[in-house]
């Protein structure tokens, strides 16, 4: 919670922490930094073997 400034340092330390949250709502400008963390997986195969 926070401002983006607050936020960012968050994020990034809970996944350096290698506790990141389930699901977040983030600023895109920071989306390089989590692909790279790879922090950001694709659901494409989640999805498609999902009995929903």
């Amino acid at each position: 919670m926070g401002q983006q400034d607050q936020q960012i340092p968050k994020i990034l330390i809970a996944v350096l922490g290698n506790r990141p949250p389930d699901l977040l709502w983030y600023n895109p400008t920071i989306a390089g930094q989590l692909v790279e963390l790879e922090a950001i997986i694709a659901l494409d195969d989640k999805l498609a073997k999902s009995p929903v």
